[in-house]
């Protein structure tokens, strides 16, 4: 219920209007209520920002789970730099399947895959 309540959706209709679709909802912005109300005052604007975009009530505007990866907050993965906790470097992470990149636009998927994994 409490993510119902943070969820923005559509406000003051009866739900059979959504369900038949007779009615246009814009969704709210819930990133200010969600960082207030969810999260601790140290979580990462980028992390607040990500679930913002893969809540949106609209389905057809929610992020999927392969734009998700394209987002600031994964961005230290992309960082050749990045080692795990024991020293070691990250595994490949960017081995994609043609079939789960196809959905992506070029810019996407350069953002995706950082330069130092293109071509493997």
């Amino acid at each position: 219920m409490l993510l119902i309540s943070l969820v923005w959706g559509p406000e003051g209709v009866v739900l059979q209007d959504v369900a038949s679709g007779l009615q246009q909802f814009p969704g709210r912005e819930v990133g200010d209520r969600m960082s207030a109300s969810v999260f601790r005052s140290h979580t990462p604007p980028e992390a607040i920002d990500l679930l913002t975009k893969q809540l949106r009530y609209p389905p057809e505007q929610r992020f999927s789970p392969i734009e998700s990866c394209t987002q600031p907050f994964f961005e230290e993965l992309r960082d050749p730099s990045t080692r795990l906790p024991n020293g070691k470097p990250l595994p490949n992470l960017f081995d994609f399947q043609p079939d789960e990149l196809k959905t992506l636009s070029q810019t996407h998927t350069e953002k995706l895959i950082p330069p130092q994994a293109q071509g493997r």
